[in-house]
């Protein structure tokens, strides 16, 4: 079960626009993975509002990609860190294609304080071994401006 860390950053973020994503991928051994903490934050906040959700979707989109930093750098036996099996990414120029009635978090913050999302133990989000099938996060709802979005996501693939 092996841990990693992923940062995402996004220039300029619209309403309903994705700025982060993790999902399975076919060219490798497929594997489950799971979200264990999230932090988003704002390089310019305001004292403005916006609505930040986790959705699944079953299409990815286009996106630029993430690799993600192994935690456990040495495999045991080796001086290798293992690499990450599914995709992680930001920036999306097409929207992954979401599935309405999947919602697995929702909140309003304000963009002057971080959100901050710590898993319970058993009920983190997972990420199912299906290809292209994964998790966005997303800024539903700005109340003005396009901030520029960062991230940064614990994952956990067994």
């Amino acid at each position: 079960m092996a841990k990693f860390r992923a940062d995402f950053i996004d220039a300029a973020i619209a309403a309903n626009t994705t700025f982060a994503g993790t999902h399975a991928v076919s060219t490798t051994a497929v594997r489950r993975h799971k979200i264990l903490e999230m932090s988003v934050g704002v390089e310019t906040p305001a004292d403005q509002t916006m609505r930040i959700s986790a959705d699944r979707y079953t299409a990815a989109g286009t996106a630029t990609a993430v690799v993600p930093t192994a935690l456990d750098y040495a495999i045991p036996g080796t001086a290798t860190a293992e690499a990450f099996l599914g995709v992680a990414n930001e920036s999306h120029t097409v929207e992954p294609t979401y599935t309405a009635t999947l919602k697995l978090f929702n909140k309003v913050v304000s963009m002057r304080a971080p959100l901050l999302y710590y898993a319970p133990p058993g009920a983190e989000i997972v990420i199912p071994a299906v290809t292209a099938n994964g998790v966005g996060w997303r800024y539903e709802a700005i109340s003005s401006g396009t901030p520029a979005a960062v991230a940064d996501m614990l994952i956990e693939e067994y």
